[in-house]
């Protein structure tokens, strides 16, 4: 399920979590299926990449030391520039509380570790897909309104 083409870069997937070994994991997974991983290994780190980089989807651990997965991702819910990438939150935890106030709290997805590869990546396939389907969506909206605010007032 490679999804890279010689004419779109490899979307770029940030996964932050504390467990080496889940990063390494991710990592080698996504890879493999054609999309390029950056790691963190706790909330701020996380968003210092955001800041720093073009990322286009986020796998989120919610149980991190320094900064947790929730105040991550609210964190991320404040800043403009980064409310839109789409968030999978992965963790341990099932309970449906966790899970509710994750979704509650802006993310697009709860995967529970463990989940099977193949799930993780569909789920990611699915919300990279989304989210560019909205992009387009927006860039026709706003060429639809400089046309028509063309028209109104004869800008050219």
């Amino acid at each position: 399920m490679s999804n890279t083409s010689e004419s779109k870069p490899a979307p770029r997937i940030l996964i932050v979590d504390d467990d080496g070994d889940v990063l390494e994991v991710m990592s080698k997974v996504l890879e493999l299926n054609g999309y390029k991983p950056i790691r963190a290994t706790d909330g701020k780190q996380g968003l210092e990449a955001l800041r720093t980089q073009k990322i286009d989807l986020i796998l989120l651990d919610l149980m991190m030391p320094v900064m947790d997965g929730f105040e991550t991702l609210d964190m991320i819910q404040k800043q403009s520039g980064m409310k839109g990438v789409p968030v999978i939150v992965l963790s341990a935890r099932g309970e449906k509380d966790s899970v509710v106030k994750a979704l509650k709290q802006g993310a697009v997805d709860y995967v529970h570790k463990g989940t099977d590869p193949d799930e993780l990546l569909a789920r990611v396939h699915v919300h990279l897909t989304i989210q560019q389907w909205r992009q387009k969506a927006m860039h026709e909206y706003g060429e639809l309104i400089k046309k028509e605010m063309q028209e109104k007032y004869r800008i050219f």
